[in-house]
């Protein structure tokens, strides 16, 4: 089974931490998270030897860590480099059941997650989703928890 990190918000704290552990806790997305659990993250990232994205959480996730060029080069070399980018056409996307509720990015791995994959979230919406589908998923929330 492939690892999945789903919800660009855990990739960008991911790879602004991984770029800087100082902007731990400074930035709007890190104040949210502390050392531990930067550290949980980033074994999942480590563990997983297939870890699976798609065009559109990168895209977002590219978007939202702005014009930085230390945080994009992270994200290429920590990420996109060592990660099977599964494409489904946005077209595709959007005629499934969870697009007008989820959008495009969730929408589509809710799509890929479908060939068993783990995917792990702090999105309340979206890990409802895929557990009343039966795709596996963890909740962030909650796996810190586990390892408190």
């Amino acid at each position: 089974m492939a690892y999945k990190i789903s919800r660009s918000l855990l990739l960008i704290f991911y790879i602004v931490c991984k770029t800087d552990i100082r902007l731990l806790g400074k930035t709007k997305i890190t104040k949210q998270y502390d050392e531990n659990d930067y550290l949980l993250i980033s074994e999942l990232v480590e563990v997983f030897n297939n870890k699976t994205t798609s065009p559109h959480i990168l895209t977002e996730t590219s978007d939202l860590l702005g014009e930085d060029n230390d945080f994009h080069a992270t994200l290429r070399e920590e990420y996109i480099n060592s990660a099977v980018e599964k494409s489904i056409s946005s077209v595709e996307i959007a005629t499934s059941k969870s697009f007008p509720a989820l959008g495009l990015a969730d929408s589509a791995i809710i799509e890929i997650s479908k060939d068993s994959y783990l995917v792990s979230t702090d999105d309340n919406d979206l890990y409802g989703y895929l557990s009343t589908k039966g795709i596996d998923a963890i909740k962030f929330s909650y796996l810190k928890q586990l390892f408190r």
